[in-house]
Formats: C-alpha cells, structure tokens, sequence
C-alpha cells in the first residue's frame, strides 16, 4: 500500500494508550470475549503518565472514614495483592514511614492518622518508638 492510500478496517473495540488504564481496560475487554485494538502513540507501552507513577500502594490511611478515596484506596490495595498472588506476580510490601517531627504531631496527627486508617480497615500499622 504507498504511503497516500488508506484502507479501512473493522474492529470491533479500540483502545487509546497502552498505559496502566487503557491495558487494564483492553484486557477487561478481551476477557469479555471482545475483539481488541490499542492503540498507542509512544514507542512503548507504558512509557507516558504510567511510567511516572510512586509505585506506592495507596492504602487508605490519610482518608476520612466513609469516603469514596478511603474505600477505594482500601478496596484496590485488596485487589491488586489478590490479582498478583492469583497470577504468581512478585511485589513487595515496602510499607510507609511518617514521621512526627515535633510534639505537637505526635500528640495530634499521628493519632488521627492511625485512627483514619483503623476505622477504614487498614490493619497492617505499627506504631514506632525513637527506640525502634
């Protein structure tokens, strides 16, 4: 076909990105028994927002109890350890540090942090001493 033709195709779902969502997304898709195209416009897949991504596992801790953040940071932390565990994918739990740097968070922040994230179900916390 020279360079000025066009042909046309039919697909039946087509996929813009090959970041984290739009793979997600085409896999969900094909899962379902569709016919699948992702496009990307990068080299590789994975290489544009997703490739800037912490790597850190969101786990509900900062988020008030009730809300939407904290019952999905929670819900997907859950599901994403389950998908990986299912499928043999290695991760690992590095955990999170924060630190109170004066009295005042210590007596404060520290301990409605610790009680957002009990009340929304994040039951992996361990509280540190200067010691530890």
């Amino acid at each position: 076909m020279s360079a000025t033709a066009s042909a046309a195709y039919h697909v039946e779902t087509c996929v813009i990105g090959a970041g984290v969502i739009g793979l997600a997304v085409a896999r969900a898709l094909a899962m379902a028994g569709k016919e699948v195209l992702i496009l990307e416009r990068a080299s590789r897949i994975g290489s544009g927002t997703s490739s800037r991504n912490s790597e850190v596992v969101h786990a509900g801790i900062y988020y008030p109890h009730g809300s939407k953040k904290a019952s999905l940071c929670v819900a997907g932390r859950n599901r994403m350890y389950n998908f990986c565990d299912e499928r043999n994918i290695p991760y690992e739990k590095k955990g999170k540090l924060i630190v109170a740097t004066n009295e005042a968070q210590l007596q404060t922040d520290i301990p409605r942090i610790l009680g957002h994230a009990k009340k929304n179900g994040v039951d992996d916390l361990k509280l540190l001493s200067g010691e530890d």
